[in-house]
């Protein structure tokens, strides 16, 4: 398909270094846009070294405000790999997926975690996971490791979709503003695409120069011929709330006019399941079976949403309207917020209650989106409550009004009992409805920014968990699932089993209900109402970390209604909730009859990975030289665009922060060097030798061993280390630092002191937390003088010098590393800013080479 001109103006400024924000109408086709010169560069240098100066990344970070839309755009996009895989023979899934066990493209949201630290080329993500990542308290890892994905944000191509959806609170905190503060932050580092179909003007100028970014915006009368290509809407309104009668009238209507597919979206779930149940019920009565009847929101199993989502497609898709005209059965979609974006369906009216403009604006693009087509919106009233309050959750009351109230202006002002609603006409109600809110959000941003970029630094420093409510959203959602026996079940890898997302506040308000319906079933009942995760370390809980191991988690019993906006995965027994694949997931009140229980089931925990199999022991030798190998082989060439980067804005020399990462390497682990250290290796060989043979004894060369043997079974591994005379390995990662720190800093410093001195800082911070993002602290050690030809054959391994002038391996007492010789996170001026950034740069780098060289190739 020839691109549009719109297409070609964007691609064009994106490889001439400029950022873009990006507004056209529903269905012109924007995501394509933005990846497609993305993949271009991974198609052309997925396999040879990227230039220094070329204009994107070999990674990018496409998020979205809601998880449903990152699972269609990953369907999609996972075809166009394959093709360019047959095409060009790039490798990439036998680079990835065979090697790494990382799906090509990948998703990352709390329900579907395939991505956890952000490794694969092309991830689509909820902008929870990326503005967590980015703050350094990412939600898809451990504490133990919350400085590893900062780094996969610097230096990605980041793409942010339906801007004007992410989370923004009438406080001025949340996603939305939290978005700009990172991409100022990120200036020079991260290129970006912002886009939306519904900037108001005003934002859309405002940003561009706050932003220092291209605008390209859909305004040419004939391109937007030629992207509508003849298709046509109108909107009316309705004074009263959607009933089944009204929606089957109007789809009479519409399947006479040959276009009977209606969609109707409301706003909650549960005003979404009732509806369904009432059409359902009209269906029946009218003897109406040759009308399909579907519900989709978000409260389904990740298959039972895929397998609707395709049949959606495949029903309401392109290839089911011919000249305007549907071709299919007649069908009727019964949908929430998650119908707005992604789904590629188009109906011939669309039934809708009030919402505001944008997302109105983004809900009628499902409405005559295909060539030719006519189509009709119709937006109803929302129904009061029990008491007559009408909530206008999850929007805001005001814009909800205000958009009522244009509209009503503007269907009056057109003489018509419908208006026409093109592009034009959805500007002018973004406009009218939206600028006020855009302005006064910039206002707050302008206001708060140095507070906010303040606060995003204290988090980077101390990776303390508490601040995403400021910065990524207030009301978050919190994921439920439905089990009776999750501390003897679930204790490992909780993210992969079935779970549905809710608003605490509705769980909160639900608590009286469901603890009736437990008090209610009498001797049988579940002793609790809902139970909360918590994470109790790695496996051992006591030692350092190994990345093999897998986070281990108990569950807590909810004592106070006031938890539950805390946790961030619940449980619930089966006779509190219930879930079919026709309505999905439900809370159940005291009068509900369920026949069957039903329970989350384990989906998968993605692909196996490598990295959980059994440890093997490795000498000092052997450790660094796996880590220099995974470094040679894919970690140095997946982030030396934003090494070269940082490196001209620090006016480092090109192969600097190259020689920074290898004596990074080299020197990570000295502290294993130690002789308590290697006494309780030996001590543990030793005893795996008593207690299961001979195999496990010190090989011929690993005199010095990094790496000690392990069992496959972590309990019975654990049980026999408490027989140990030593019962923990002592720390080793700062004394590393302590050993090692002149040296490093005689080699970096030697071109260029103050730059000189930020890349020393850098590479000494990511040896010191190469396993804990906050770690100052050391024990007593002493070295024997045999070490150092060890050292030697290290730093020759890395390709480097073996002068070993600047080591210090004098004997230490219990210390802390000084605050001066690490980074400390800051933004005063540039170069304490890109020195922020290059220290979380190499301290990925250090991780992923330490996690990939424990994988086998």
């Amino acid at each position: 398909m020839k691109p549009y001109p719109y297409q070609l103006r964007l691609h064009e400024h994106l490889k001439a270094g400029k950022n873009v924000i990006l507004q056209a109408p529903t269905g012109a086709g924007k995501t394509r846009a933005a990846l497609y010169p993305f993949m271009e560069t991974l198609e052309r240098w997925s396999d040879k070294d990227l230039p220094s100066d070329a204009p994107l990344p070999l990674t990018c970070r496409y998020a979205v405000p809601m998880r449903v839309l990152a699972t269609q755009f990953e369907r999609e996009y996972q075809e166009r790999f394959a093709r360019m895989e047959q095409r060009r023979a790039t490798r990439l899934s036998d680079t990835y997926t065979s090697k790494l066990s990382i799906k090509v493209p990948a998703i990352q949201t709390g329900e579907t975690q395939d991505d956890p630290r952000f490794e694969s080329p092309l991830t689509f993500c909820t902008i929870d996971q990326l503005l967590a990542s980015f703050i350094g308290t990412p939600y898809s890892l451990g504490l133990r490791q919350a400085n590893l994905n900062v780094g996969a944000v610097i230096g990605s191509f980041l793409v942010l979709d339906e801007f004007h959806l992410y989370p923004l609170e009438p406080s001025g905190n949340g996603a939305r503003m939290t978005t700009l503060a990172m991409l100022r932050l990120l200036k020079g580092l991260s290129p970006f695409v912002l886009m939306t179909a519904t900037f108001s003007t005003s934002l859309l100028e405002r940003l561009a120069g706050l932003l220092d970014a291209a605008v390209v915006r859909v305004d040419d009368h004939n391109e937007l011929q030629q992207i509508m290509q003849g298709r046509q809407r109108i909107i009316r309104q309705e004074n009263a709330v959607m009933t089944p009668e009204a929606i089957l009238t109007a789809h009479a209507a519409a399947a006479e006019r040959r276009a009977g597919a209606s969609l109707v979206a409301c706003n909650t779930v549960a005003r979404a399941q009732e509806l369904y149940s009432q059409l359902r019920e009209a269906l029946s009565q009218r003897e109406q079976q040759k009308t399909r009847l579907i519900l989709l929101h978000s409260r389904f199993t990740p298959a039972d949403r895929k397998a609707k989502s395709d049949n959606l497609e495949a029903w309401l898709g392109n290839e089911q309207w011919k000249g305007g005209s549907f071709q299919g059965e007649d069908t009727i979609v019964v949908g929430t917020q998650v119908v707005e974006v992604g789904l590629n369906i188009s109906a011939g009216v669309l039934h809708t209650e009030l919402a505001p403009a944008n997302s109105l604006i983004q809900r009628a693009g499902r409405c005559a989106r295909f060539p030719e087509q006519q189509g009709e919106v119709i937006v109803y009233r929302i129904p009061p409550r029990e008491n007559g309050n009408v909530s206008f959750l999850p929007y805001e009351a005001l814009l909800c009004q205000t958009t009522w109230q244009h509209l009503e202006e503007m269907i009056t002002q057109s003489g018509e009992p419908a208006l026409p609603f093109g592009f034009n006409e959805e500007q002018t109600l973004i406009d009218t409805v939206h600028t006020q809110e855009d302005e006064r959000m910039l206002r707050l941003f302008e206001q708060t920014e140095g507070q906010m970029k303040h606060t995003i630094m204290e988090v980077l420093e101390s990776h303390e968990r508490g601040k995403e409510g400021e910065l990524i959203r207030d009301a978050r959602q919190v994921s439920v699932l439905v089990h009776p026996m999750t501390e003897q079940t679930i204790t490992t890898n909780p993210f992969t089993w079935e779970s549905f997302s809710l608003r605490p506040g509705t769980l909160m308000g639900a608590w009286n209900t469901l603890d009736e319906r437990r008090a209610a079933l009498g001797p049988n009942a579940p002793e609790w109402v809902m139970k909360q995760l918590i994470a109790v370390g790695d496996a051992t809980g006591k030692e350092e970390e190994d990345s093999r191991r897998e986070q281990v988690y108990t569950w807590d019993t909810i004592t106070n209604v006031s938890q539950i906006a805390g946790a961030s995965l619940l449980a619930l027994p089966p006779e509190l909730a219930t879930y079919d694949s026709e309505l999905g997931f439900r809370l159940l009140a005291p009068e509900d009859q369920v026949a069957t229980k039903w329970e989350s089931r384990q989906v998968g925990p993605g692909p196996a990975r490598r990295d959980k199999g059994k440890r093997v022991q490795r000498s000092y030798i052997e450790h660094i030289t796996g880590l220099l190998r995974a470094y040679e082989w894919s970690v140095q060439r997946e982030l030396a665009w934003v090494a070269a980067r940082l490196g001209r804005a620090l006016s480092l020399s090109p192969e600097s922060i190259d020689q920074a990462a290898r004596l990074a390497i080299a020197c990570h682990d000295i502290g294993k060097l130690g002789t308590a250290w290697q006494q309780w290796a030996r001590d543990w060989q030793k005893l795996l030798v008593e207690k299961h043979g001979q195999q496990y004894a010190i090989q011929p060369g690993r005199e010095f061993l990094a790496k000690t043997d392990g069992l496959t079974k972590w309990k019975e591994e654990d049980a026999l280390k408490s027989q140990l005379p030593r019962k923990r390995l002592p720390h080793h990662a700062c004394a590393g630092v302590i050993a090692s720190a002149m040296l490093v800093g005689q080699r970096l410093m030697a071109a260029n002191q103050q730059t000189g001195l930020a890349l020393t800082k850098a590479t000494l911070s990511a040896i010191a937390r190469h396993h804990a993002p906050t770690a100052t602290t050391y024990q007593a050690i002493t070295w024997e003088d045999a070490v150092k030809p060890v050292i030697q054959e290290a730093l020759r391994a890395c390709r480097l010098s073996d002068d070993l002038t600047g080591l210090n391996l004098t004997q230490l007492p219990d210390g802390s590393v000084s605050n001066d010789w690490l980074l400390k996170p800051g933004y005063d001026a540039p170069t304490d800013l890109f020195a922020t950034w290059l220290g979380f740069v190499l301290v990925r780098t250090l991780r992923l080479c330490d996690q990939r060289a424990e994988r086998e190739w």
